[in-house]
C-alpha cells in the first residue's frame, strides 16, 4: 500500500491513495500419484502505476496547476519517480477553478442504488413517501444538473440485485428508470426495455454474471453491492454510489446501534474500496428521526470514502 505524501508551498495537503500492485504469480501443481511435477514460477515487474489523487486546500477547494515537482511519492520509505501529472476537471460554468487550457475534461460516474422500502414498510406509511420524494428529486437532478460528460446507472435491491438501467447519458431514459425503481418494478418484466450500454461506454451489465446467475448470487444486499462494485471496477476513476435506504446493519449485536454484519460486511467493504466505489448514504427516514441504523450508515460511508446524509429537509440537498 503506497503512501503518497503531497506537499505544496504554503499548503499542507494530505492524501491517502490505495493501489493494488501485482508482484508475482506462482503456479504450483500438486503431485499426481508417486510423481512430483516441476514447479513453475513467473515474475512480473510493474514499471508504471496510475494513481488518482484529489488535492484540496484548507477550505476544501481543488488546487489546480500542480506538476510532478509538487508531489512526493514514497513506497517503503523509498522515493519513487513521477513521470507526469495531469489535471482533470468536471467544472463547466464560470466558477471553473482554473483557466489552464491543459486541463483535461473528465467524466463522473454515478450509481443510484434504491434499497426498496417495500421490504420494510407498506406503501401508505412515511417511509414510502420518503422514497417517492427521493426519486422525484433524483429525476430533477438528472434533468437539471447532470453534466454532459456524466454517466449514470440506476440499480436497486429487493430480494436480489436489480439493474433498471445500465450506464447512459440519456436523461429521458434515466428519469424513466428512476420511476421504475421507485415503484419496485422488475426490470426483466417491465413494459419498456432497459437500454444496454453502447460500444465503448462504461457498463455494469457486461460485467455482471449472465442470465439467472445474477439473481442467484445477489440474494442479500451485501452481495448485491459487492457485485455492483466489481462490475464497476473496469471503469478508471472514482465511482459514486448513492444509497437510498434506511440501512442494513446487524441489529443482533450488543447495544442500541446496528453494527456491520461480520459475515458479509468485510468482503463487501473490500470490494467497494478495491474498485474505487464511494458510498454516499442518503437516509430515507424522516427528518429528526433517530434510529439504530444511523451509526451503520455513517460507518458504511466513512469506510468507503463517502458521506452520510441525514436530517435534511429536501433530498435535493445531498
Amino acid at each position: 500500500m503506497p503512501l503518497v505524501e503531497l506537499s505544496h508551498p504554503g499548503r499542507l495537503l494530505n492524501v491517502v491513495v490505495v493501489a493494488t500492485i501485482l508482484c508475482g504469480l506462482i503456479f504450483a501443481f500438486p503431485s499426481l500419484g508417486q510423481e512430483e511435477l516441476e514447479i513453475f514460477e513467473e515474475r512480473l515487474e510493474i514499471t508504471e502505476v496510475l494513481l488518482d489523487v484529489i488535492v484540496t486546500d484548507r477550505r476544501g477547494n481543488p488546487v489546480a496547476g500542480l506538476g510532478p515537482s509538487d508531489f512526493l511519492l514514497e513506497e517503503n520509505d523509498n522515493e519513487m519517480e513521477l513521470t507526469g501529472a495531469d489535471f482533470y476537471t468536471t467544472r463547466y460554468d464560470n466558477r471553473s477553478i482554473t483557466d489552464d487550457q491543459s486541463a483535461s475534461p473528465a467524466s463522473r460516474y454515478f450509481i443510484f442504488f434504491f434499497h426498496d422500502a417495500r421490504s420494510t414498510a407498506n406503501r401508505f406509511n412515511r417511509l414510502m413517501q420518503q422514497q417517492t420524494a427521493a426519486a422525484r428529486n433524483s429525476r430533477s437532478w438528472i434533468e437539471q444538473e447532470m453534466q454532459p460528460s456524466d454517466w449514470v446507472a440506476i440499480t436497486g435491491y429487493r430480494g436480489r440485485l436489480k439493474v433498471f438501467q445500465d450506464f447512459t447519458q440519456d436523461r429521458e431514459v434515466l428519469a424513466r428508470a428512476i420511476s421504475e425503481a421507485e415503484r419496485g418494478r422488475d426490470p426483466e418484466k417491465s413494459r419498456w426495455t432497459r437500454e444496454p450500454a453502447g460500444a465503448g461506454a462504461p457498463s455494469l451489465l457486461r460485467e455482471l454474471p449472465p442470465g439467472q446467475d445474477t439473481r442467484r448470487k445477489t440474494r442479500n444486499i451485501h452481495s448485491s453491492l459487492r457485485w455492483v462494485a466489481e462490475a464497476a471496477g473496469r471503469i478508471v476513476g472514482r465511482k459514486t454510489l448513492l444509497y437510498f435506504g434506511i440501512g442494513f446493519g446487524d441489529l443482533d449485536g450488543p447495544g442500541l446501534s446496528a453494527l456491520p454484519d461480520r459475515r458479509y460486511y468485510p468482503e463487501m467493504e473490500r470490494a467497494l474500496n478495491d474498485n474505487n466505489v464511494a458510498v454516499y448514504a442518503i437516509d430515507l427516514t424522516a427528518q429528526g428521526t433517530r434510529h439504530a441504523q444511523s451509526s451503520f450508515l455513517n460507518t458504511l460511508a466513512l469506510d468507503t470514502g463517502g458521506i452520510y446524509y441525514r436530517n435534511f429537509i429536501s433530498f435535493a440537498t445531498p
